[in-house]
């Protein structure tokens, strides 16, 4: 394997690498050997890859560097190496979860259409990503294939359940990565990172292909470390959003109504969190921005998780059911919050599922005074692995999810950015827009990335 690319190009944009390969000053398979050479070295103690497709993707990427050559350039992700959560079908590759109940099914025979929308836009992929056992945690802490330790503090979770795509990212071992979020799944990850996670409009990206957790709140999405480079992956996982990935320029700050939450999300904020969120408000204030006091209701938050909950339960009934030979192969606590879900009847679900759709179509109501919203993504730091180890595990990963529910029960587009490095980790914050803006969002967070001192463009412990 050549090692012809320096470890530095393993930290650029994917937009970055991708002008380079267009022009040819790079080759696809010289960043896909360095992706997988990173991936040899630094997955043995990361274990952000559950599975590694080294014959797969150079393959890939030799044909990328001949369509490339030949002018026939399919747009922004040809040729770039990324990664998919192993809750997503691969063709050719077990769907595992993280979990040893799904280990042992066999290989998918077809792509989920998110995977089929990225080889169409020419991404090379690597492999599949590790995760909290069946995208069922906050944490990131439970996985048949070991523990993501946070890529910047390895003493400290890496988040869930996506834990394994942000960590990927923020590592160099790809330039972007797919993730699944249901409460937070994306978010808290990426934030924990120090990358850009999107989740989408509910419903805007197929999750066909993808192993459920709860199909009323379900969604997947680029984590990245831009949000111009997630607007690009958006593109290929949403053909037919419209996108364009157009000029930040074009999108301007100062006049923007940006409503700031009175309750809800900055209680009991940790003291480097509220810091960060006092310095945020203060540069968008700079830049023009007029904050507006909101009120930014899910109503009946235990009503959602309890729908969660039974839908949880319901896609997994039958391997946990007495006497089946998969139920002792799920992790204990994992098998514990499944079977919570058992309580939860048919026609209670029917039930919780109207008054989603009804909380869904409200929400244009908190749009008729701001265009978007600003919270923080978590009101506290990644916990310590020690402290998940301790009677308050379920407190924190709790709290690790309370800013980010809120907006899977409404089903808006919401992207964490990193603004801030403390406690020797980053720090997130979240912005949201109305439904289907997502793009708009996009962009919007892109010029916000600019206003913003990240202090965590390149992550310090895996140059």
């Amino acid at each position: 394997m050549s090692n012809a690319l320096d470890d530095a190009v393993a930290f650029l944009s994917l937009l970055e690498v991708s002008k380079r390969l267009r022009l040819r000053e790079i080759s696809s398979l010289a960043l896909t050997e360095l992706c997988l050479r990173r991936i040899c070295s630094i997955n043995p103690q990361l274990k952000a890859f559950i599975t590694v497709l080294e014959k797969e993707s150079s393959d890939a990427a030799r044909d990328a560097d001949r369509e490339i050559a030949a002018g026939n350039w399919r747009g922004p992700l040809h040729g770039v190496p990324v990664a998919v959560k192993d809750l997503v079908d691969v063709a050719g590759t077990v769907t595992t979860g993280a979990s040893l109940a799904f280990a042992g099914d066999p290989p998918a025979t077809a792509d989920a259409p998110l995977v089929h929308g990225l080889r169409n836009a020419g991404a090379i992929i690597l492999g599949k990503t590790n995760l909290h056992e069946l995208a069922y945690g906050g944490t990131g802490a439970i996985s048949a294939y070991g523990l993501v330790p946070n890529p910047w503090d390895a003493t400290r979770v890496a988040g869930g359940s996506s834990s394994g795509s942000a960590a990927a990212v923020a590592a160099g071992l790809c330039y972007a990565a797919i993730g699944t979020d249901t409460a937070g799944s994306i978010r808290v990850p990426a934030s924990s990172c120090g990358v850009v996670g999107l989740k989408p409009t509910f419903g805007l990206v197929s999750v066909e292909g993808v192993l459920p957790l709860s199909v009323s709140f379900d969604n997947a999405g680029p984590q990245a470390r831009t949000s111009m480079d997630a607007l690009a992956v958006l593109e290929a996982i949403a053909p037919n959003g419209g996108w364009a990935i157009w000029a930040i320029s074009e999108t301007k700050w100062s006049g923007t109504r940006v409503g700031v939450p009175r309750t809800g999300f900055l209680e009991g904020m940790a003291p480097e969190v509220e810091q960060a969120w006092n310095d945020t408000l203060e540069r968008v204030r700079a830049v023009g921005v007029k904050l507006v006091e909101v009120d930014i209701s899910a109503d009946g938050d235990l009503a959602h998780f309890a729908l969660l909950a039974g839908e949880s339960y319901r896609v997994h009934r039958d391997r946990v059911a007495v006497g089946s030979p998969f139920r002792e192969l799920y992790d204990p606590r994992t098998l514990a919050r499944i079977e919570e879900g058992a309580v939860v009847t048919d026609e209670q679900i029917a039930h919780l599922r109207a008054k989603l759709a009804a909380d869904r179509a409200a929400t244009n109501e908190i749009f008729t005074g701001v265009d978007l919203l600003l919270t923080p993504t978590m009101p506290i730091l990644p916990p310590s692995i020690a402290e998940l180890d301790r009677p308050q595990a379920r407190t924190l990963e709790l709290l690790m999810l309370r800013n980010t529910f809120p907006f899977d029960v409404l089903g808006l587009p919401t992207v964490t950015v990193p603004v801030a490095l403390a406690g020797g980790v980053p720090i997130g914050m979240q912005l949201t827009a109305a439904a289907h803006k997502d793009g708009t969002l996009l962009r919007m967070s892109s010029h916000f990335e600019l206003g913003l001192d990240r202090g965590c463009a390149v992550n310090p412990i895996f140059r």
